[in-house]
């Protein structure tokens, strides 16, 4: 699921497999839900370019990596991702965090990764190329 410029409610959704991204905001979308269960796939949840993911009861299983928040575009801003009630199994990488992005785990506030996660992501590292 890639969203831009929206806002959307997701509820009682499973992700089976994904290629890419199970759940991607971008470009200042607001993505709230519960129930979310992701299983397989290069990256879980993704929140870039001042783009909101506000979930609870998450589960992640078998995916290369969990979580990331970033810019992507200079006209836009840092990405959030709040989550409650997390369970992941079998995550390669848990978080890549953009300094200045956030990301916070039942009240606890991930350290930033990097500078420059764009660089690691789209094929780079994770995800599949967007060229």
């Amino acid at each position: 699921m890639d969203v831009s410029g929206s806002k959307i409610v997701l509820d009682n959704i499973i992700f089976e497999n994904p290629s890419d991204k199970a759940i991607s905001a971008g470009e200042n979308s607001a993505i709230e839900g519960s129930k979310i269960n992701i299983n397989g796939g290069e990256i879980g949840i993704v929140s870039k370019d001042l783009s909101t993911v506000l979930l609870s009861d998450v589960t992640i299983n078998d995916t290369r990596l969990g979580f990331s928040s970033f810019q992507k575009k200079s006209e836009f801003g840092p990405g959030k991702i709040t989550i409650k009630d997390l369970k992941m199994t079998n995550i390669e990488s848990d978080y890549l965090i953009e300094i200045g992005s956030s990301l916070t785990i039942d009240n606890i506030v991930a350290t930033t990764v990097s500078n420059k996660v764009i660089d690691q992501m789209y094929g780079k590292e994770y995800g599949k190329s967007s060229k």
